[in-house]
Order: C-alpha cells, then structure tokens, then sequence
C-alpha cells in the first residue's frame, strides 16, 4: 500500500508552508522523499542536460525514516533529469516513498524502485534519449550539442552515420547506443558505435556498421570539448545496402554479416583460402598512455568485475590498450547468445566480456602473477581502419581485416588497481588472446608472438609520495617454466604448472563440500596451518570467510551460466574484498533456569552468509538457530571453547534489518569466569561475498551470587570511521581510569601507541599510513576493547 491519496492531501497543504516562490520567470521543481528503516540506500540528483547540478543527495546521506523536502528554482529554458536509485535495488519500503512537482503539477508519483528511476523535466524533444526524435534515413540538423534521434532501421545491411559537410566546421562527435541511458557520458562507455576523430572525416565525425532490423537505436550527435558552441549540426544516415560477400559458413573466407553471396566464397583446404586473422597488442599506444591516477570508489560492480581490489581510495595506473588485426581476414566475436562459451555475462553492470580478449597482468621479479585487477573486452569493435572498412559493433563483435579497437585510459575498468602493491620492480604485461582460442568461426591467429606488450615498473613510496616509473631495461616476461611470454604458473603449493587447487583442504585433487566443512571444522580445533593453498583471500588469517569462498566457487564454479547466456568464474583465489559495510554483535538475552544465551546481529545494509565469533567466560554445550530455517538455512558448529561458525551452504543470507534480530541461541554447561562476553567477532560475509566490517555491541553478562546479570562493556565511538585525516575515539571513563591507545596492522605490527590518558578521549591522527583496514585495541588495567579501523 502506498498510501498516496492521503500524502498528496498532506502535501498539497503543505507546500504553500515550506514551498519556496519561484516567480514566473523561473521553474519550481519540488522534491519529497520519505526514506524507510534504511535510508543510506537512497541516492537522488536533479540535473540538467550541460551537467548543472540543483540538487541531491548521495548514497549514505540519508537518514532512516526521514521526511527531505527540496524546493528547487531553475531557469525555465533548463531541460533538468531527476534520478534516483537505490543501491540495494529493492526499492524503498512502505510507508516510504518519492515524489516530484514541477510548477505545482505532481509528475512523479511514488512509482516502483528497484535499481533506479528516471524522468525528464521541462525537455524539449531530443533533449534526451527519453525525449529522442524518431527518424528515417535522409539528412537532419541538430539544433544543438547532444541531440538525440530514435531510428528503426527496417532492412538488415551496412549503415553510415556521418557528420561530414563543409558547413560543419567545428568537432563533432557520434555516439550510437542500442538502449537509453540515464546518463551519457562523453566517452564511448555503452556505446554501439562511436566516433571522435577515428574516422574518416579529420574532426568530423563518421560510424559505420551493421545494424539489425526491427531494433530501436539511439543516435546522440554533439561535439568535442564544447568546440561547436551549441551550433547547428549537420549529419546523416544512410542505408548502403546489404552486405555482400561469403555466405557459405563452410568456406574458409565466410562473412557472418553477409546476407547476399556475392560468389567469392573459396572450399576450405584451397591455396587461395586467406591466412588467419592476426591480432597485435600495440605497444607504442600501451607504454606511451600510461599514467598515475587515483580514485575515490564506492562502486560495487567494480569490485565484482575485478577492475578494484577494494573501496575508497585507490591508487590506479592508467593507460590505453590498442588492438590491431593486420591478418587476412576479420576476427569474428560475433553475438554473446550466439556464442555464449566465450562471454560472461557481468550482472552488475548488466553487459557482457568477452573472455581471453585483453588481461593486464603484473608480474614480480620471480616472474609470480599479483592479484591487481583485469580487464575483458565489453565491446570488440571496428573504431580505426587503415585498410579495412569498418562493419563490427557492439551488437556483433569482431575487428575487420585492417582494422583497429582500442580502450581509451580515461575509460572505467581501464586500469590496474596498485594500491596494495609493495615498492619494487615489476613486469606490468598488456596481452591478448594469449591462448589462441579460435574465434567464433573456429579460426586461429597465424601469428601469436605479437599479442603481447610489456613495460617495466619500479613503484616506490620512499619519498612518502606514491612514484611509478619506467624502466628502459626491461627484458621479455618468462614464465615459471622458462618459456618467453609463457602462461605456466606455480600452483598454490609453488609446483610450475601444477595441479594443486587452492581449497583442497583435504588433497584429493578436488574443490568439494567437503573441502568447505573440513575448514569449518579445523577453524573451531584450531590445526589449520596457513598456507597459499588454504587461505583464500591472502589475509595471512583463516576464518569462514576462506570456507565462505570455497563455497560460493561450489555453488557456482567457473562457468556460471546466467539467465542471458554467458559464463562467470567464481573460483578464482585469491579472491575476496573488504566491504565498506558492517555488522555488529551482540547478548540480547539470557535465561538462567535454561542455561542459554542469545545473540542477536545488527546487519542493516546487506545480508549476511556467514559469521565467526568467540565466546569467553562460559563452556559450550549446543548452538542452535534463531532465524527461519526456510529463510536462512545455516549450518551451525561450535567448540566446547565457545567458537561458533554459521554459514549457510545454499545460496540464501540473513536478510539485513534496521535493528539487532536474534541469531543463535547458545546453550552452556557452566560459567567459567566472572564475566561472559563475545570475546571476538572474526569474520562475517555479506551476500556479495565480500567480508563485512565487524563490531561488537551491547553489554556483557557478569557472574553474580543468584547468577548472571547485564555488566556494562567498555563502549567506544569511534568518529569518523571511516576517515581520511584524523578521529576521534570516545569512551566511558568515569573512574578516571589510565588508558592507552594501539593500532595495527593486519599482521598485528604495532605501528602506533598513544599516551596515557585518565580522559574519556584519544584523538588519533592519520600521518603517514596508507589507505586501508587497521585494528585498533583500548585497554586500561581492568577494561579492554578491540576493532577495526577503516582510513580511506
């Protein structure tokens, strides 16, 4: 229920309250959100076309339950987009909702949210690609940068869009997407087709390519850097006809995109059949784009894709990969429902890679690969021809003969995350199509020494300043086996090209359920030695979140099949990231009579799959669930010692909640010590299979004469956490009790301690510590408190 008649009689009452007067030369845009029990979720912007921002709110800005009311005054000419989304794409709860007013008028009304919601305000037609002008073939003008047109072509064949007349004398540019985006950019990041001065016409811009018909295209002409200052455009499209070529698919010069056999098609096995395609990585592009960057990331699929190895800021290398066919004949990628062995389908950003198409690998000076993010290619494109003409789009993959793809440095993913990368010298290798994998034709490159390009990188941080640099002398990458540019690795166990499997905990050459509760059940005996084979994230630790890995890698292994087609790799260790969200444990109740002890979780930003607590101060004698088995079916198991493992085998997690919901139940025999707390909450694991952030709330229990009774715990705030320069950590003190503060690294290396102090707070400042996870411990004689420490 929405309750929508009863909040626009509120508001319609309302408005003339709060609601500022905009006068009749500006537009008045009125924005309510009503969040639910998790705010944070909820992210909104009012924007214009030029990228004129009124308005909004980012995600974790908002509070829990909170009525914002935003009245916006913006010229009458503006063409403005309100867009809200929701990061945990399940929409905003009941009683909540969104609405919007433009000049007194309700043009949003609380609609159903899952992932984002879009409406254009005041656009003219074209405006945007919800406001496209629909077309056929002929020539047109934009009245003014970043025009859009909606064209349906009817016949399957080559088609031109192109702004080449003299009368434009200024950039221009083309994007051609096969959806409407929220927002585009300005680069080629969800184009089908796209070009900036790649083409033909000098700065001019021309695309060409196959289009498919009954299929809506979005045509977007504008200009580069703002040089046509918002002058007409002239352009056109054009139908060339059909393509004409090979249509025998057993012919060894056969044309997927041709529809009319033109009676060039030539038997296999023949002399005159054309040698192979022949894929170059080009190095002057690689090396001489290459740059430092750093980023300040919160994105998800980011993380998911592999292009980042954790959140906040990162620092990134930047640079440019260009792909050159200078074989015979085209390398074909064609359609990922087509040939869905070769594509995985990435169900954050909704869009599919092409596997083995580009890696970027960094390589120590053993010649051993470090984990720093990948790249596959989204989109195999025709964007610069020397030779060849241009034919392949993001709808059907390839680069024709003579042809060129390239991924720009300034485009998402086109990096390698180097954050957490010691000082030293590296090979950094840009490579693809290393292992020959025959395209979607079943044809093989006729040469392969060219698909790789490397520089050397020295990284040294001993100025306090992150520096990267290029080394002149950089021989060929070897690899273990001593073969030049070759793909042999040690193992996890350091054998090259070895068999052994990261998770074969118990060594019978396989990653199987069993691997998963052997883990679970060495953790609580505490006779797991750390090892490169067992430790799955690379945290030098091994808690439930190594089995949750093993797990997820179970479940869907390395060719997870997805609805559309296409595959996924799960089982690619070291894996595993540090989420920026968090959960907290703590005792909601106990019951002296029954002996047990009940333990609640506070999650309110993600699900849960797995947790890893310690219990002191009382001997274990079962542990039960106290969640809805059908809900979340976890597997409990625990130590006499009082550890305790949940994780739920099945692909199901605890469903996120704005307060503390009860957990477990823990059943003692008997109280071992004066007080019973959560000594340690080790790991947890959201539903993404990232590793939660991990706090301890709440009171102890304290062993009186009739028993136990609440015993107040050392309460800390530690704000901000998260931080960037310095914080602040808060405690209760009323005994004036000396105090001192350590903070470590993961590996437990003291690098800071404070002072005493008899206060009730310690300011903590940054200095030089990099970007990361720490773990901080307040003690005084008698009171001790441990976390985490998050410095972005």
């Amino acid at each position: 229920m929405k309750y929508t008649t009863l909040i626009i009689l509120f508001l319609s009452i309302s408005l003339h309250t709060f609601g500022q007067d905009c006068g009749s030369q500006l537009m008045q845009i009125v924005v309510h959100i009503q969040t639910d029990d998790f705010g944070g979720e909820t992210a909104w912007q009012l924007i214009d076309k030029n990228g004129t921002s009124y308005g909004g709110a980012d995600f974790g800005s908002l509070g829990n339950n909170e009525l914002y009311q935003d009245t916006f005054c913006i010229p009458r000419s503006a063409c403005a987009t309100f867009y809200i989304q929701d990061s945990y794409s399940d929409g905003i709860f009941d009683p909540g909702y969104f609405l919007v007013w433009q000049d007194g008028e309700l043009v949003v009304d609380n609609p159903p949210l899952t992932g984002e919601w879009v409406t254009d305000l005041n656009c003219p037609a074209g405006a945007t690609c919800r406001t496209a002008l629909s077309i056929s073939e002929g020539k047109f003008t934009a009245p003014e940068d970043n025009t859009w047109y909606e064209y349906q072509p009817s016949a399957p064949g080559a088609y031109r869009v192109s702004t080449c007349f003299n009368s434009n004398n200024c950039d221009t540019k083309i994007w051609i997407y096969g959806s409407c985006l929220a927002f585009a950019p300005e680069d080629n990041t969800g184009t089908t087709l796209y070009d900036d001065n790649g083409g033909s016409c000098g700065d001019l811009a021309v695309v060409q390519g196959s289009f498919d018909p009954g299929r809506i295209y979005y045509i977007r002409i504008g200009d580069s850097n703002e040089d046509c200052n918002n002058a007409p455009i002239q352009w056109r499209i054009e139908y060339l006809g059909p393509i004409s070529g090979c249509t025998d698919p057993d012919a060894c010069n056969y044309d997927p995109l041709a529809s009319i056999d033109d009676g060039s098609c030539i038997p296999q096995g023949t002399p005159e059949c054309p040698e192979g395609p022949d894929l170059v990585l080009n190095q002057q592009e690689f090396e001489t784009t290459i740059r430092l960057d750093v980023i300040d990331s919160y994105d998800d699929c980011l993380i998911q894709e592999g292009c980042l190895r954790g959140y906040g800021l990162r620092d990134i290398l930047r640079f440019s990969t260009r792909i050159d066919n200078i074989g015979e004949q085209d390398y074909y990628a064609g359609r990922p429902e087509n040939n869905p062995a070769q594509f995985t389908y990435d169900n954050c950003h909704q869009h599919y890679h092409y596997d083995g198409y580009a890696e970027y690998l960094l390589y120590d000076e053993n010649g051993t690969e470090l984990q720093i993010g990948f790249k596959n290619g989204f989109c195999v494109i025709d964007l610069y021809c020397d030779t060849g003409v241009e034919k392949y789009s993001c709808d059907n993959m390839g680069i024709t003969a003579g042809c060129s793809d390239i991924y720009w440095s300034d485009l998402e993913c086109q990096w390698i995350d180097i954050t957490e990368v010691p000082d030293g010298r590296y090979v950094f290798v840009n490579r693809v199509n290393w292992l020959n994998l025959p395209d979607a034709l079943g044809r093989v490159e006729k040469d392969t020494s060219n698909n790789w390009a490397q520089v050397c990188l020295i990284i040294d941080r001993s100025s306090g300043q992150l520096s990267v640099e290029l080394d002149e002398e950089c021989d060929p990458f070897v690899d273990c086996a001593g073969v030049v540019y070759g793909n042999s690795q040690p193992d996890c166990k350091g054998e090259c090209g070895g068999a052994a499997l990261s998770g074969d905990v118990n060594n019978n050459g396989m990653q199987e359920l069993d691997d998963v509760e052997r883990y679970v059940t060495r953790l609580l005996g505490n006779d797991m030695l750390i090892s490169s084979c067992n430790d799955l994230n690379a945290d030098l630790k091994l808690t439930v979140y190594d089995a949750a890995l093993l797990n997820n890698c179970l479940l869907y292994g390395r060719l997870h099949q997805h609805v559309d087609g296409g595959a996924h790799d799960h089982c690619n260790f070291p894996d595993g990231v540090l989420s920026l969200e968090s959960a907290t444990l703590s005792i909601l109740d106990y019951d002296l009579n029954n002996q047990y002890i009940d333990i609640g979780i506070l999650n309110t930003a993600s699900g849960v799959v797995a947790f890893d607590f310690q219990m002191e101060g009382l001997q274990l004698q079962g542990v039960e669930t106290l969640v809805d088995e059908e809900l979340f079916p976890v597997d409990l198991s625990y130590s006499l010692a009082g550890h305790v493992i949940g994780l739920s085998y099945q692909d199901s997690s605890l469903e996120k909640t704005a307060t503390p919901q009860p957990l477990c139940r823990l059943y003692y025999s008997q109280i071992t010590a004066n007080e019973v707390c959560i000594a340690d909450f080790i790991d947890a694991v959201d539903d993404n299979y990232a590793q939660l952030n991990t706090f301890i709330g709440g009171d102890c229990l304290m062993t009186t004469s009739t028993g136990l009774e609440p015993s107040q715990r050392l309460q800390v705030q530690i704000q901000p956490n998260p931080f960037t320069e310095a914080t602040y950590f808060r405690f209760n003190n009323e005994a004036g009790e000396a105090f001192r503060l350590q903070v470590t690294d993961l590996k437990g290396r003291r690098l800071y301690l404070s002072p005493e102090t008899r206060g009730n707070e310690i300011r903590f400042e940054r200095a030089e510590l990099a970007a990361g996870l720490y773990l901080y411990q307040l003690q005084s004689s008698s009171k001790i408190r441990t976390g985490k420490l998050i410095i972005q």
